[in-house]
């Protein structure tokens, strides 16, 4: 949860949410895929991705599919963890 916190340019969840959206532009340029029609889905840290793919690349993304998405609010998670991950921004 906390790697490369310290600074915005080395985050961690900052570049694989990058990566991810960056990903969604790849899959739209195949051929023989309708850009329009992409659609994101994932379970646990994937749903939480899936959220903020749609969010970075809503022009791209038809639907999301989350489920049961972690990375989903950072706040409170942290205020009402008892164990990892959360508790390290604690």
């Amino acid at each position: 949860m906390t790697r490369g916190i310290d600074s915005p340019d080395h985050y961690y969840y900052r570049r694989l949410m990058t990566d991810c959206a960056r990903a969604v532009d790849a899959v739209a340029e195949l051929a023989g895929l309708d850009p329009e029609r992409v659609i994101v889905t994932g379970g646990s840290q994937g749903g939480g991705l899936a959220l903020a793919v749609a969010g970075l690349v809503p022009d791209r993304v038809a639907a999301v599919m989350p489920d049961v998405p972690f990375l989903c609010h950072f706040r409170r998670a942290a205020e009402i963890a008892g164990e990892g991950p959360y508790v390290e921004l604690a």
